[in-house]
């Protein structure tokens, strides 16, 4: 009688579980699904409106409200592919491309993407700390890793109004073995407690995205997950003791032996 009566409470417990999992689930894509929807709208507005009054305005305003439907686009784009993405990865379908690779070059070209891409903005700061560091070479895929590196950007910048997002390299051992440890440290509004442990977790969005200035589905961050395990790694997320947040992930040191 209690083993049976353990069983069905186990059961019983399983099953709650399953269907907040899969209640999570609906809500991302229906998020996902209201963004891409809003975002084609918006963009079809702004369209109609350009073609309307195009002869009424000077080249400043094209600029402008071309820039918008780009970017529009490009945010639609990303979505798509975001759920493609994690798609294949669910299903075992990603495929990776490993080569001997330079990590400290592919971060030293997001952070100057993001430096530009950030330059009107003069609250916020992107320092980059190589600790005398040349090179960072390791077995990756350079789009995987791009991809992730481009995740990570974003979503600092996302939750950082003002202040300093600071990317530091480190070579550190690790059960002896060395690794190539990359952190970013935000000063922005920082990671709910109870969500850290779950942050990279399919489907989790962090109730940081019910602000409505902020747009966020969940599938970016576990994406980077999925990428660092792919290379044999680990990611992991805290917030600093004043302000913002810290993700840090750590790849094994390219090793010729291995390959």
């Amino acid at each position: 009688m209690f083993s049976w009566f353990n069983l069905r409470s186990n059961s019983k417990t399983k099953i709650l579980a399953l269907e907040q999992k899969l209640s999570e689930q609906d809500n991302i894509l229906n998020h996902v699904t209201h963004e891409i929807r809003s975002s084609i709208h918006g963009g079809s507005s702004i369209s109609q409106f350009l073609y309307e009054n195009w002869d009424k305005m000077d080249e400043q305003e094209h600029i402008k409200y071309v820039g918008i439907i780009a970017k529009n686009n490009q945010h639609i784009i990303k979505l798509i592919n975001d759920l493609l993405d994690l798609s294949k990865f669910s299903t075992g379908r990603m495929n990776f491309n490993f080569v001997a690779m330079d990590l400290l070059s592919s971060i030293k070209n997001i952070v100057q993407q993001f430096t530009e891409l950030n330059i009107f903005n003069d609250k916020v700061n992107i320092i980059l700390i190589n600790n005398k560091i040349t090179k960072a070479m390791i077995s990756g895929d350079e789009i995987r890793i791009s991809q992730l590196l481009n995740n990570l950007f974003n979503n600092a910048l996302k939750y950082t109004k003002e202040g300093l997002i600071v990317a530091i390299i480190n070579l550190k051992n690790y059960d002896d073995k060395p690794y190539w440890f990359f952190s970013l440290i935000d000063t922005g509004i920082g990671i709910p407690d109870s969500e850290l442990e779950n942050v990279f977790e399919v489907f989790t969005r962090s109730s940081r995205t019910n602000d409505n200035s902020i747009i966020g589905t969940g599938i970016g961050l576990s994406i980077c997950r999925e990428i660092i395990l792919a290379h044999n790694g680990y990611i992991y997320a805290e917030n600093n003791r004043r302000k913002g947040t810290r993700v840090e992930f750590m790849i094994p040191v390219y090793d010729e032996k291995e390959t």
